[in-house]
């Protein structure tokens, strides 16, 4: 939300939480809380991906795509690219973030393709 008085976050608190009343500072804290768990949560996502590469020795190069759903939220990927960065230094220019649509159900297909019955 990046209206002056985040009438977005006003929105979403009296609709969806049923508080009647909001000051802009109560916003303010609000938008500042879901900011900090889009960034942990960003942060957690690269520890995986980076534990993943780490473990398939993958770290002098790979592509690694990134679900329709991730994308959407703002600034995630970035968020990501500079923790992998943080946890790889240099090596993290070796990891391509790419945005795939239906990431899920196609991973999801290859691998019950692969199943032996």
């Amino acid at each position: 939300d990046y209206s002056i008085e985040l009438s977005d976050t006003k929105l979403i608190l009296q609709d969806l939480l049923l508080i009647p009343s909001t000051t802009l500072s109560d916003r303010r804290i609000v938008r500042r809380i879901v900011e900090l768990v889009g960034i942990r949560s960003a942060r957690l996502t690269a520890c995986g991906v980076v534990a993943l590469l780490n473990q398939m020795n993958k770290l002098d190069g790979c592509t690694v795509a990134v679900d329709n759903f991730i994308n959407d939220y703002p600034h995630f990927i970035n968020r990501m690219r500079d923790a992998i960065h943080e946890l790889l230094g240099s090596f993290s220019e070796n990891v391509n973030l790419i945005h795939t649509k239906d990431g899920s159900s196609v991973g999801t297909s290859i691998i019950a393709s692969m199943v032996n019955e």
